[in-house]
């Protein structure tokens, strides 16, 4: 769940952790959150987003009625493939494995995932 930010986001530095950077006196370090980190608010939206986009450039399309539903037609023949998404967990339902097993290697160049056959 590691989306880029949408937002400008500061911490303090974490207790035990020394940065390079030593503030003058007075001041402290802060730290920048280039992404979003798993338990922030906004870490599933963010990452839904970013997998939603890669998703539309795989064919899929978002159903309007759940969110949470793609599907896309695939092959001469036009078979149905159909993929659930909640928060980082998947399920991919398809007639051919080569359909699954093509979209899941384009996806995992991007993301690290773990898939049974």
């Amino acid at each position: 769940l590691n989306a880029p930010n949408d937002v400008v986001l500061y911490l303090d530095v974490p207790a035990g952790h020394v940065p390079k950077l030593r503030a003058p006196t007075g001041y402290r370090v802060l730290l920048r959150l280039w992404k979003a980190i798993y338990g922030m608010k906004q870490a599933a939206r963010l990452f839904y987003d970013l997998l939603s986009k890669d998703l539309v450039l795989l064919g899929f399309k978002k159903s309007k009625s759940s969110p949470c539903l793609y599907s896309k037609f695939y092959g001469s023949d036009r078979n149905l493939a159909l993929l659930v998404v909640h928060v980082d967990d998947g399920c991919y339902f398809a007639r051919h494995r080569h359909a699954i097993a093509a979209d899941l290697a384009v996806l995992s160049r991007k993301y690290k995932m773990s898939h049974e056959p």
